[in-house]
């Protein structure tokens, strides 16, 4: 950016759109210490470039055809939840939501492309607009769109939970903060939505490490959420958790373990109840905080089902009549029971041919298990010693087979903070 002088052009009465900017406009710039940079934009960064052309190619106009040579990358599908398109939408969420006609064919569509974008569940905000207008809804017309949401999601094998409501004055009722004003009295709420499984595959799975400091209270806070029942203050809440002896006389883990804790479609625990110590009225409230912070979590990652078959071994078990059982998380790829694979590599570098004799999936036999789920392997001719945390099991392939390297080159990023739950 070249400087320039007052008289070059006028200054730019529009908020700057770093997409939009054209080259040789005269920008300015505020800094700290009330100094400001005036210049001459030379050249745009070739990121807000790039955005431009995939922004015409989304949202071509009318009388101009998409810029030719331009690819279409997935990476760039979040512009489209910004509504950042100049065409507003056909029919408006606030119609669809308080249409009189019986067709619920499409705020049923609606709901399937957000259900199938958040593999199963999506949290709807009924009161706002894709953009973020208000709706501007009276108590009335609330209860009238839930009741429709209700009905649409009740087509898809779905169900409704109210997470949050604003000026409805129901159970889920915000809590005003201490300087807001009485003057909006707009209805609107988040509805998580979610779709009930239609078999164990299609279950929807969150993995959340829990990490901090020695006697924080870790193992705990897992025993009371994932068993049902509360601590009694001498350590039993934790004493589920424990795998090995050293450890229950001890009354700390020492290794890493994975527990299961469930939700249905109405965002209630699924556990037994298991009777234990009463507990004040804030500490039961902070349970239930984290039980609904743990339920809306969003899936995250990006896995390939149609990629070729990787699992990583993150545990090992000898099972009485069943044999070596390995578990851990599909990376990629599709496994079925009966599938040739190889393990490994040993410490030679050395890759072991096997067969997966069963597979189960939160404890449950199932035919096959894909990319993003965790499962366990029972294998066939394999001694548990000859397995080990770290290994990886991969398709039996004719061709190409895998190669092992003792030595590598790679680049990482260190964080500079660690939050208590990390996905």
């Amino acid at each position: 950016m070249a400087d320039v002088d007052d008289t070059a052009s006028g200054p730019v009465s529009e908020p700057l759109d770093l997409v939009r900017l054209c080259l040789d406009e005269v920008v300015f710039v505020k800094l700290r210490g009330d100094r400001e940079l005036k210049g001459r934009l030379h050249a745009l960064s070739e990121f807000a470039d790039y955005v431009e052309k995939q922004q015409a190619l989304r949202y071509p106009s009318s009388s101009n055809a998409p810029p030719a040579g331009v690819d279409d990358h997935a990476e760039l599908d979040i512009l489209n939840s910004l509504d950042l398109a100049d065409n507003s939408p056909t029919v408006r969420l606030k119609e669809l939501l308080l249409s009189k006609d019986d067709d619920l064919s499409k705020l049923i569509s609606l709901l399937e492309l957000r259900l199938e974008e958040g593999h199963g569940e999506t949290v709807f905000e009924v009161g706002f607009e894709n953009n973020g207008e208000s709706m501007a809804l009276t108590k009335d017309e609330w209860d009238a769109s839930l009741q429709r949401l209700k009905l649409a999601a009740s087509k898809l094998r779905a169900d409704c939970q109210v997470l949050l409501t604003k000026n409805v004055g129901e159970e889920a009722e915000a809590e005003l903060e201490p300087n807001a004003t009485k003057k909006d009295t707009d209805c609107s709420g988040k509805i998580l939505i979610r779709q009930q499984p239609a078999t164990v595959e299609e279950v929807i799975e969150t993995r959340i490490a829990v990490v901090g400091n020695v006697d924080a209270g870790k193992s705990t806070m897992l025993g009371v959420l994932v068993k049902g029942g509360l601590d009694d203050g001498r350590g039993k809440a934790r004493v589920n958790l424990f795998r090995h002896k050293h450890e229950i006389e001890s009354g700390r883990t020492s290794s890493v373990g994975m527990e299961i804790m469930g939700f249905d479609t109405m965002g209630k625990v699924v556990a037994s109840d298991v009777p234990g110590r009463k507990l004040s009225w804030e500490e039961i409230e902070s349970l239930d905080l984290v039980r609904t912070f743990l339920n809306i979590l969003p899936h995250h990652g990006h896995y390939d089902a149609d990629a070729p078959f990787e699992f990583h071994v993150n545990d090992t078990f000898s099972v009485p009549f069943v044999g070596t059982v390995v578990s851990g998380i599909i990376k990629s790829g599709v496994i079925h029971t009966g599938d040739t694979v190889l393990i490994g590599p040993d410490s030679l570098g050395q890759f072991t041919t096997t067969t997966v004799r069963s597979i189960e999936r939160k404890r449950i036999s199932v035919p096959a298990a894909s990319a993003g789920q965790s499962a366990s392997f029972a294998l066939k001719r394999v001694r548990r010693k000859d397995v080990r945390k770290g290994m990886v099991v991969l398709p039996k392939l004719e061709q190409n087979s895998p190669k092992v390297y003792r030595e590598f080159v790679a680049e990482g990023t260190l964080s500079h903070s660690l939050p208590l739950f990390s996905l």
